[in-house]
């Protein structure tokens, strides 16, 4: 087994991901170190005696830069040493990566991921924020090679996604998309990193969070950068919006008709993510507060993983959920999807898509399973099938 300590515990799960995606090998330690005085210490106080039978992913020690050591433990198994101190100008998390990649690259049959270095979410952001920075094509095509490793299919794909974003963009001219968080579920999914409460432990919190919520509207509505401006979409998200009640989701939206101009609302998403969240009530309720688009995730088309990630409701009650909705007329509807989720083969992330693409709604929107720190998939230790 493959033994790697980092100076950094924040980017532990980072690294073993990496680890994992380079190399198809998921029996990998990773646990964090600190240095004290020149000596290293295991979390629990244990000194580290030298870089024997070690990894260690060190971003800066005594200002030496040693890119990486490589040889084998006792047990004949691979060992990786690196150290950093340069500065690249960039989140330590990437220079950690790129190390390991390195390593990796140099001394072990790697598996060469189109993607590179990266296991995260919103490739597309880095493209966005180095044009924000002020870098050319050229520039930005040269940094993703260079920091991220990314083949050059990758580099075309996310810059193209970038540059039809700032199309999009342009066309609203000075007008703003809002995002309203109701932090409250039925129960919590294995795999949410979210801050979200169970909404039945919790339900008496929800009116007051409403009432700090539109105070927090209308103070944030009064600041100058607003001025001018037009609302054109709006998006209630969470949590699962739906999992209030019904005086309460009323509540919400009167809130909502009395502090923005819903005339000029292009696009009104309501994230209603889980059927049993959802009945005809609600949905008219929802229907008449003036939102025309609705997202309603499966997640996935298997009752057995439903049971497994969290969820209390039926495939069966989704898409009577799902049928309801457009009998009362929702003609936007948004399905997630996660794939990878634990337990489930090819086969039935194959057809979860299928159910899903049967039933026709407006998007599909695909997920890959991450592990998130917070997330109880990452907090319990749960581990993935092969």
């Amino acid at each position: 087994m493959v033994k790697i300590f980092i100076d950094n515990k924040k980017y532990a799960l980072d690294i073993k991901d990496l680890y994992t995606m380079l190399t198809g090998d998921r029996k990998v330690v990773v646990k964090a170190f600190e240095i004290k005085n020149g000596k290293m210490y295991l979390e629990d106080g244990i000194q580290i005696d030298g870089f024997k039978n070690t990894v260690y992913l060190i971003r800066k020690f005594e200002e030496n830069f040693v890119l990486y050591h490589y040889n084998y433990d006792d047990e004949n198994e691979p060992i990786f040493r690196l150290t950093y101190t340069k500065n690249y100008g960039e989140k330590d998390k990437n220079v950690y990566k790129r190390l390991l990649f390195d390593c990796l690259k140099k001394e072990t049959k790697l598996l060469r991921p189109s993607w590179g270095t990266l296991t995260g979410i919103r490739p597309v952001k880095i493209v966005n924020d180095l044009k924000k920075a002020g870098y050319d094509k050229s520039q930005i095509d040269q940094r993703l090679i260079n920091n991220y490793y990314l083949s050059n299919e990758k580099i075309d794909l996310i810059t193209k996604i970038s540059d039809n974003q700032e199309k999009a963009i342009k066309t609203l001219q000075n007008a703003l998309s809002i995002y309203i968080f109701i932090p409250f579920c039925p129960s919590r999914c294995y795999y949410c990193s979210f801050y979200s409460n169970d909404i039945s432990l919790t339900s008496t919190y929800a009116t007051d969070y409403l009432d700090t919520l539109e105070k927090e509207i209308k103070e944030t509505l009064k600041l100058p950068y607003f001025n001018g401006k037009k609302i054109s979409t709006i998006y209630i998200g969470g949590g699962t919006p739906s999992s209030l009640d019904e005086k309460n989701l009323t509540k919400l939206f009167e809130i909502i008709k009395n502090n923005f101009d819903l005339n000029s609302i292009k696009e009104f998403t309501f994230e209603a993510g889980r059927a049993d969240t959802l009945d005809e009530k609600k949905l008219h309720l929802i229907k008449n507060a003036g939102v025309n688009r609705i997202c309603l995730n499966p997640q996935t088309m298997k009752d057995e993983t439903l049971k497994t990630i969290g969820r209390t409701h039926s495939v069966a009650e989704f898409v009577d959920i799902f049928k309801l909705a457009r009998k009362i007329g929702f003609d936007n509807i948004n399905c997630d999807l996660i794939l990878g989720l634990i337990g489930e083969s090819e086969t039935d992330m194959k057809t979860s898509l299928q159910k899903v693409i049967d039933l026709a709604p407006e998007n599909i929107t695909i997920h890959t399973l991450a592990k998130k720190r917070t997330a109880v998939l990452n907090q319990e230790n749960i581990g993935f099938d092969d």
